[in-house]
């Protein structure tokens, strides 16, 4: 999550750039095993539907290195849940793709429930930030407060793919110039999250169809927040 940055884009590289999901899938299976069934699924149905979507909508954004583009997040976020644990709900590897469209693109949450459903335009609203927080007046601790607060209230889904979401920035903010601050507040903000989600499996269980997913993310966020924050 987070305002990425932009870059210029032509206008005819953003009517081509859909017919090249394969490389784009293929740059975010760095971080996964491959599957080439599920890889192929990406060209058909909603989860492909959502895919051409956000590759339109992050148009020209990249992430925080200022080189890669934005759209390689929201696939790897969509590819933790589907590799890497095993959720197959079209719905939610759709959420997943777009979950940052409304915070960082044009979209809106009506032009989403009339594409996608109702279902997963309400898991994007839950997982985005409410726009007074945006803006650089807002200090970032605010800003993770209430994404950690959100734990407690969102739909398990949505919380499926915040903890998926964590795992890849997580995964992200060795390499991308995050700087040593701001790891280290994300990775603290990880921590909370998982403080958040246990306390709220206590008084309100997932049903059980989420609750090895649930459990297998915590395991992924836990693995990362084990290594050292050079390697995490």
């Amino acid at each position: 999550m987070g305002r990425p940055g932009r870059t210029a884009a032509s206008n005819d590289r953003v009517k081509l750039y859909p017919r090249n999901e394969q490389r784009t899938v293929c740059m975010a299976n760095r971080r996964g095993p491959r599957t080439p069934r599920r890889r192929s699924n990406l060209r058909t149905g909603p989860v492909g539907k959502a895919l051409r979507f956000a590759l339109e909508a992050h148009t020209g954004q990249t992430r925080k290195d200022h080189r890669t583009e934005y759209i390689v997040h929201p696939v790897a976020v969509m590819r933790v849940l589907s590799s890497e644990l095993g959720v197959t709900d079209p719905d939610i590897l759709s959420a997943a793709l777009l979950h940052d469209t409304l915070e960082d693109t044009p979209t809106t949450a009506g032009e989403l429930r009339a594409r996608f459903g109702p279902r997963v335009a309400r898991w994007v609203e839950e997982l985005t930030v409410p726009p007074r927080y945006h803006g650089p007046t807002v200090p970032d601790s605010v800003k993770a407060e209430v994404q950690v607060r959100a734990v407690g209230r969102i739909s398990w889904s949505a919380v499926l793919i915040k903890l998926a979401d964590l795992v890849d920035n997580l995964r992200d903010s060795a390499n991308a110039l995050w700087g040593p601050r701001k790891r280290r507040a994300y990775r603290d903000q990880a921590r909370e999250v998982l403080t958040a989600l246990a306390q709220r499996i206590q008084s309100d269980p997932p049903r059980l169809r989420l609750a090895g997913p649930l459990r297998g993310a915590r395991r992924l966020v836990l693995r990362q927040l084990r290594m050292p924050a050079a390697e995490a």
